[in-house]
């Protein structure tokens, strides 16, 4: 019989915490998974890709696990508001902290 070629492409078709990327999981015509991660982002998702052929056949999903894991980032300093050094010593009203860590 008369078999002719057929275009796949592959499709990242449910991913469970997009709010972990900046820029979306997508498999490219070779098949390479590719995505950024969003700022301070951390935790795991799971993405499901498929195959689709130009009849919009789709294969069975496939799923991988994607963790992203959490960055040790410097802390930083900054003076409460309410934070008075016009004399010596510096104070801090009864109201806050003289400085907020973070």
């Amino acid at each position: 019989g008369f078999c002719r070629a057929q275009t796949v492409l592959f499709a990242a078709d449910d991913v469970t915490d997009p709010t972990l990327f900046s820029r979306q999981p997508r498999v490219d015509a070779n098949g390479t998974l590719t995505f950024a991660v969003a700022p301070n982002a951390s935790g795991t998702t799971h993405v499901s890709m498929v195959l689709i052929d130009d009849e919009m056949g789709r294969s069975l999903p496939s799923t991988v696990d994607i963790t992203v894991d959490p960055v040790n980032g410097p802390p930083a300093f900054a003076l409460a508001s309410d934070f008075d050094c016009s004399q010596t010593p510096c104070s801090a009203s009864p109201s806050g902290d003289p400085a907020v860590i973070r």
